[in-house]
């Protein structure tokens, strides 16, 4: 994983969109050297994952957010039809009363080209689980970690 840290306010956001876009408009993937690649926005709360999508407007179109609610009214099947997705680990990996398997488990391995993971250095107790699983399941992607208070021992 490539972590990087920047001080409050100066952009990290902003930093990611850039890359993103940069990386649509190269049409850059890991396998298909002439496809969109297909990346994993990963915040730990709504209101992240809410300002990210604000600052990806110009990408619109290709951007799309993974909720819990979002993957019931589409009969607990997720969202595969964008190139930017941005989610909360907690929605990933949750699951309905009808299936067995956590959310992000619908994917492949390979689904995501690049994942971004805002905020890296929270991962407490009960979240690091998760948070763990997400990753290790897709660990053919990029994983990018960013945040501004890292913990003092390592990100």
């Amino acid at each position: 994983m490539i972590k990087y840290r920047i001080a409050t306010g100066t952009g990290k956001t902003t930093i990611d969109f850039n890359l993103c876009y940069r990386l649509l408009k190269a049409r850059w993937s890991k396998e298909n050297k002439d496809q969109k690649p297909k990346i994993l926005f990963l915040c730990d709360r709504v209101n992240l994952r809410r300002q990210a999508l604000g600052e990806f407007n110009p990408i619109e179109s290709d951007c799309k957010a993974v909720s819990t609610e979002e993957i019931k009214k589409n009969d607990g099947k997720i969202m595969t039809n964008a190139n930017v997705f941005f989610g909360i680990y907690q929605s990933l990996a949750a699951n309905s009363k009808e299936q067995e398997s956590k959310f992000y488990l619908q994917y492949p391995k390979d689904f995501f080209d690049l994942i971004i993971i805002d905020e890296c250095h929270r991962g407490g107790a009960n979240q690091e689980g998760s948070w763990r699983a997400v990753l290790e399941y897709f660990s053919y992607a990029t994983q990018l970690g960013l945040t501004a208070t890292p913990k003092k021992k390592k990100i």
